[in-house]
C-alpha cells in the first residue's frame, strides 16, 4: 500500500551551496548556512514517520520575490533548490533514511504572491518497485 506524506519548511527557500575546500577545511555560503539552522529548527518541531522504502518525492520552493527584478522566475539552480530541501530532510529525525531512496524527483519554484509567505512544501510516498 502507497503512503502519503507531506511537510512544510517555512523558512525562504535558499539553493544548496557549493562547498569551499580550504586549508582550514570545507565552507559553505552563509545565507546557506543560515537556512540549514532554521530549517533544522522548523522540521524538529515535525513527528512523522521514517522510511526506508523507495520514494517519489515533490518539492516546491516558493520564494521571495526582490523588489526590482526583470526575471520572472527565482534565481538559482533547480537541483540546488532540491538539494537544500532533500538534505534538510534527511537530516531530520523522520521522512528517509537517505536521498538515495528518491526514486522520482519533481521541483518547481516560484515567487510568492501577495501576502503568501516564503517556504518549501515536500511530498512523498512510498513507490511499488517490481
Amino acid at each position: 500500500m502507497k503512503k502519503t506524506f507531506s511537510c512544510t519548511i517555512p523558512v525562504a527557500p535558499v539553493p544548496a551551496s557549493r562547498p569551499r575546500v580550504g586549508r582550514w577545511g570545507v565552507f559553505y555560503a552563509k545565507t546557506y548556512l543560515k537556512w540549514r539552522r532554521e530549517a533544522d529548527e522548523a522540521l524538529k518541531k515535525l513527528r512523522l514517520p521514517l522510511t526506508s522504502k523507495p520514494l517519489s518525492v515533490s518539492v516546491t520552493q516558493v520564494c521571495y520575490k526582490p523588489a526590482t527584478t526583470k526575471r520572472p522566475w527565482p534565481r538559482g539552480d533547480v537541483d540546488n533548490h532540491a538539494k537544500s530541501v532533500l538534505d534538510a530532510i534527511t537530516r531530520a529525525p523522520f521522512g528517509w533514511r537517505d536521498d538515495d531512496q528518491i526514486l522520482e524527483l519533481t521541483i518547481t519554484k516560484r515567487y510568492a504572491e501577495d501576502g503568501e509567505e516564503p517556504r518549501s512544501e515536500v511530498e512523498w510516498r512510498t513507490v511499488v518497485t517490481s
